[in-house]
């Protein structure tokens, strides 16, 4: 469910409804290894969000 939580922070944040400074503040709540938030996080923002 933890990785969970990460993906659907994730996503909110791909699709423009948090910001990149309230996606930071939600990493304590994600808990799974800082190499895997990291490469998630990183992965998500080389896709780049959605233009509107």
């Amino acid at each position: 469910m933890t990785f969970q939580k990460m993906t659907n922070d994730l996503i909110s944040y791909r699709q423009g409804t948090i910001t990149m400074d309230q996606l930071r503040a939600l990493y304590p709540t994600w808990k799974v290894s800082a190499e895997t938030a990291r490469f998630c996080v990183n992965a998500a923002m080389e896709a780049g969000r959605p233009r509107a």
